[in-house]
């Protein structure tokens, strides 16, 4: 039985060298810088539809009590709530002049934590239904409107 086992499959099993395992790293590393970068800006992609889409319910929450009320403000000229923060962005009315009354208003997802470095910064809603995107600056001032970022 011992003369079966000399030679045989013990003797010609190997284990992996050295180069085929930095071959399989670097594919892995590969794949991953270019993964993972895809898959943050995903993420950012969709953190800011979210915040469209509050924007938007916001927004058509405003127009139906302007329909009722003839005003954005509600009853007694208190603004309307804003929608509470969702990840990635805060909600606000635009500061003077740009401030709510009865017959406009303009209203403010700004990014903040994972979203901070969003190439979109501040999305923007107005009573005219305009929609845009500007650029939020060092001092926290709105800078360049940026047009592709609303769908």
């Amino acid at each position: 039985m011992s003369s079966q086992f000399s030679g045989g499959f013990a003797s010609r099993m190997r284990g992996v060298n050295l180069i085929e395992l930095m071959i399989v790293v670097a594919v892995i590393a590969v794949l991953a810088a270019i993964a993972i970068p895809n898959y943050q800006r995903y993420q950012q992609d969709a953190r800011r539809a979210d915040a469209q889409a509050v924007l938007v319910d916001f927004t058509q929450r405003l127009e139906r009590n302007f329909s009722v009320n003839n005003s954005y403000l509600r009853p007694g000229g208190v603004v309307q709530d804003l929608p509470a923060a969702i990840t990635g962005y805060t909600f606000q009315y635009s500061a003077a002049p740009n401030a709510p009354t009865a017959t406009s208003y303009r209203v403010e997802a700004r990014p903040v934590n994972v979203q901070a470095n969003d190439r979109c910064g501040v999305l923007l809603v107005d009573n005219r239904g305009n929609r845009t995107a500007q650029v939020l600056n060092a001092d926290n001032s709105l800078g360049a409107v940026i047009n592709d970022c609303w769908r």
